[in-house]
């Protein structure tokens, strides 16, 4: 393992007026240790050098072959505990009644069944068969069965932020407000009450071109979610080996089949950062499921593009979609039937100014650059402001915030003349993370959110992925993840496993 200190960082003290900058570790993967299988199927414990490195639990990795039923069979079989672990730690943080959470299932399953499954692809009906089966075999309650565990976690992913203004901007379109009783209401809103100040963010950013090391796309994910909730007790890489296919990796917590970021084997790389609006739908692709088609079918943004347009959105997101072919990265503000496309440099950025009623003055809040773009919980495209539910009236504000540190850090590395490599992309999005209250300093994080924190180096395929650490089922101190340990993982070799 080697500790990796933001370098230069009197320079940077001394330009941005940072008050202390994090200091996070880099481990190597020293073995891949089998622990079990199925078919073609392996699940494998990731062993690091130099000891667990912070991780109490250690990080799983399962790679999935076969038809589509298979892979799905496969994936509940060898995770079935894990599986239902997750989902009811999940569950059991912020709905403490078992009279509640009946009433949330039926809202999931009732959203599950009428809408979101209508627009997923054939393959995925396939896995979740799979996932049955090996419930059944398995000897799973029928009402606690995987596949709906699973389906009710598909769905739960939609809601970006703002749980309680999601839910009911979704069923004023689905015309159904008056429809739905007080008490399941109530239920559903504990998610924003239990957790109104969690600070559930997300960023993101691809850089490339000018300012990297011979032009290479670097990109990155930070989710700032429910934290110390006891799903990190089962973090997990899953390694898909579709037929025909780009293989690809998902990076996140067992029992979400979907990608909540992934890099495939054409160096294609996903990612998101929710954007609560007001003009929402489940009459759409389940985002998690759209993004591991992309990885699996598409080495290009012209292509990805095509077909990002033939599907459908649901609620309101910011994607990013980077492509190592041709080493540039989009970001996509959507809503329902509606995608604002941004590449680097974008006017329309350039001209978003906010008001600032504690000031009584206007923000450039807008500040664009060339080869890099990035966003955190925000849009910029004006139709998209037009609809958001709380856009940022602040330059203090955390999208603001995380926004404008992106784009300063980017620019002192200009002014330095330092081209950006994986330690530099390391450095911005450990920064970024949230901590509690102070982005530079992991002194005191005990409010801190971020659980999952990536950076990819696509053209190199490898990347480097820190989970939360510590917290409930071990008997450490919770830390998040950009204060922890960043796995450096070789994906050329693994995608050969």
């Amino acid at each position: 393992m080697k500790k990796v200190l933001f370098f230069l960082l009197l320079v940077i003290l001394s330009s941005l007026c940072f008050s202390q900058a994090p200091l996070f570790n880099i481990a190597e993967v020293n073995n891949f240790k089998l622990i079990n299988q199925n078919q073609q199927s392996q699940l494998y414990q990731i062993e690091l050098q130099n000891g667990n490195n912070g991780y109490d639990d250690p990080i799983l990795m399962i790679v999935l072959r076969g038809s589509n039923f298979q892979r799905g069979y496969d994936y509940a079989y060898l995770l079935c505990d894990a599986i239902q672990y997750n989902f009811n730690s999940l569950i059991d943080s912020f709905i403490p009644q078992q009279w509640q959470k009946e009433l949330v299932f039926k809202f999931l399953d009732n959203q599950w069944e009428d809408y979101l499954s209508k627009q997923i692809p054939q393959q995925f009906i396939e896995e979740l068969e799979g996932i049955a089966t090996a419930s059944k075999d398995k000897k799973v309650e029928p009402r606690f069965a995987l596949n709906i565990l699973i389906q009710r976690a598909l769905v739960l992913a939609n809601f970006p932020g703002d749980f309680a203004s999601n839910v009911f901007w979704l069923l004023y379109d689905q015309q159904k407000t008056d429809l739905i009783s007080d008490q399941t209401y109530q239920s559903l809103n504990l998610l924003k009450n239990q957790n109104k100040d969690k600070n559930m963010h997300c960023s993101m950013f691809g850089v490339w071109g000018s300012r990297t090391i011979n032009g290479n796309l670097y990109s990155m994910r930070n989710l700032d979610w429910l934290a110390n909730v006891g799903i990190s007790k089962y973090k997990l890489l899953t390694i898909y080996h579709e037929q025909n296919k780009y293989s690809y990796a998902t990076i996140g917590f067992a029992g979400l089949i979907g990608a909540l970021t992934g890099i495939s084997n054409a160096g294609v790389t996903v990612h998101e950062a929710g954007n609560d609006v007001n003009k929402e739908t489940f009459d759409g692709f389940t985002w998690t499921l759209r993004l591991r088609s992309i990885m699996a079918q598409y080495s290009d943004l012209q292509s990805i593009m095509k077909f990002w347009n033939a599907t459908n959105n649901t609620l309101g997101m910011n994607h990013g979609i980077g492509s190592a072919k041709d080493s540039k990265f989009l970001c996509l503000e959507t809503m329902a039937n509606y995608t604002a496309v941004f590449a680097d440099n974008d006017t329309r950025e350039a001209n978003y100014i906010i008001y600032e009623p504690s000031t009584s003055t206007y923000y450039q809040l807008g500040k664009p650059l060339v080869d890099a773009v990035w966003r955190t919980n925000n849009g910029f495209d004006p139709q998209i402001v037009a609809h958001e539910i709380d856009p940022p009236i602040s330059r203090n504000e955390s999208t603001a915030k995380r926004y404008t540190i992106i784009h300063d850090s980017f620019t002192w590395y200009e002014q330095q003349n330092i081209l950006i490599g994986p330690y530099e992309a390391i450095n911005v999005t450990s920064i970024l993370g949230n901590k509690g209250s102070d982005f530079y300093s992991c002194q005191n994080t005990t409010r801190g959110t971020n659980i999952l924190s990536v950076t990819y180096d696509p053209n190199n395929l490898e990347m480097y992925v820190a989970f939360e650490q510590g917290g409930v089922s071990t008997s450490s101190i919770w830390k998040p993840a950009c204060c922890g340990t960043y796995i450096h993982i070789d994906l050329k070799s693994i995608f050969t496993i």
